[in-house]
């Protein structure tokens, strides 16, 4: 999705206005100098922030002409966290942490995964396995000729 058809909301007009105050009142060569933000995020959402092959991030990139930085994870498997730098112009910086935040707020919100077939790497639902194996048992079962509703050939008791 491009900047130009984004409508900044009337609420955020005062702000935005307020920012460019200040911003004009730096010295100028002080908003050419380079700057580093850096926010810690999620690791399950730094593949969003990046995007398919990497097309997120180098249009962030390319856009802003800054440099993005995912560093590795961090804060224990119970917390996983990567912290995210942008180097770059002040005004720069600024615009591709809120490009990149965008993203960010887009997945939170985004529908989840299609129904289908799972990927090769998905972790397997238990319970929908369990449920796949004992209608494939009631199926051979009743092709062996066993009788219905029966719970096969096992000790009794059990």
């Amino acid at each position: 999705r491009s900047d130009a058809a984004y409508t900044l909301p009337p609420s955020q007009e005062p702000l935005l206005m307020g920012l460019a105050r200040t911003l004009s009142a730096f010295p100028e060569r002080s908003l050419h100098l380079d700057y580093v933000i850096t926010c810690d995020l999620p690791t399950s959402k730094v593949s969003a922030l990046i995007g398919k092959r990497g097309e997120h991030i180098t249009f962030v990139r390319k856009g802003t002409g800054t440099q993005v930085h995912f560093d590795e994870a961090s804060g224990g498997a119970d917390n996983p966290m990567q912290q995210m730098s942008i180097k770059g112009p002040l005004t720069q910086v600024y615009r591709a942490h809120a490009l990149m935040m965008r993203r960010y707020h887009e997945s939170e919100s985004a529908p989840g995964p299609a129904p289908g077939p799972a990927p090769a790497d998905a972790a397997p639902d238990v319970t929908s396995l369990q449920h796949h194996i004992a209608d494939l048992q009631k199926q051979l079962e009743m092709a062996r000729g066993a009788p219905k509703g029966g719970k096969g050939k096992g000790k009794k008791g059990r």
